[in-house]
């Protein structure tokens, strides 16, 4: 006779990475020594929306240490296109003026937008050398709420599209769902920004190979992906 699986259902999960973590043998990737690797520091905005008028690494440069400070003209690198579809029409994908540049190019839209990287042979150097890089901004309107981007003549971060809405999610019938309800409930919820804090950042190591491939080592939760 044919057994049911055990159930998850009220068994608690043993976890199995717990001790290396408990013990200080946890592995990241600063623990990874690759001969000759260079590392990366960020410049990133301090604006929340603003024109990058001119970046001047010049001081960065001379510090020890330090390979070489790229900005993104100094790059061909493709933008980051967003998931999901362009609001007003379901069929157009989220590219073009939503897409994100790796490094931001004229306009920086938030704080935190990298601006330029900074390769230098240790990250001690990297930073330091990132903390010299000089960025002139324009500043421009800002708005720091979706009640306040989606009003009437809010500033946007992309005129040309006409609107600060990406994503719209709603009815999908005509039908009034609460009508004939004897008790309607209404309120104003207002949710917190979800803000993790892992034990490792986001993070990246690469080894090139002699017959053009790459050995990738990436702190992630979709290794396919990434892949």
């Amino acid at each position: 006779m044919a057994t049911a699986p055990p159930s998850m259902f009220g068994v608690p999960a043993l976890r199995s990475e717990d001790p290396r973590f408990l013990r200080g043998r946890g592995r990241y990737l600063e623990n990874i020594e690759i001969p000759g690797a260079l590392h990366a520091a960020f410049v990133r905005s301090i604006m929340p929306h603003a024109k990058v008028v001119g970046v001047d690494v010049s001081a960065a440069l001379a510090l020890p240490g330090v390979a070489d400070v790229y900005v993104a003209t100094d790059l061909a690198l493709a933008p980051l296109p967003p998931s999901g579809t362009v609001e007003g029409d379901s069929e157009v994908e989220l590219e073009g003026l939503f897409s994100r540049e790796p490094l931001a190019r004229d306009v920086v839209r938030f704080v935190g937008e990298i601006v330029a990287v900074v390769a230098a042979e240790t990250a001690g150097q990297a930073v330091d050398a990132a903390e010299m890089v000089g960025v002139e901004y324009d500043e421009l309107p800002v708005v720091v709420d979706v009640e306040a981007a989606v009003a009437d003549g809010a500033p946007l971060l992309w005129p040309a599209f006409g609107t600060n809405v990406a994503h719209a999610f709603g009815p999908t019938s005509d039908e009034d769902p609460l009508e004939g309800a004897e008790v309607v409930v209404r309120g104003r919820f207002v949710n917190q920004r979800v803000a993790p804090a892992p034990m490792e950042t986001n993070g990246i190591a690469v080894v090139p190979a002699d017959d053009g491939t790459f050995t990738v080592w990436a702190s992630t939760q979709i290794p396919f992906d990434v892949r």
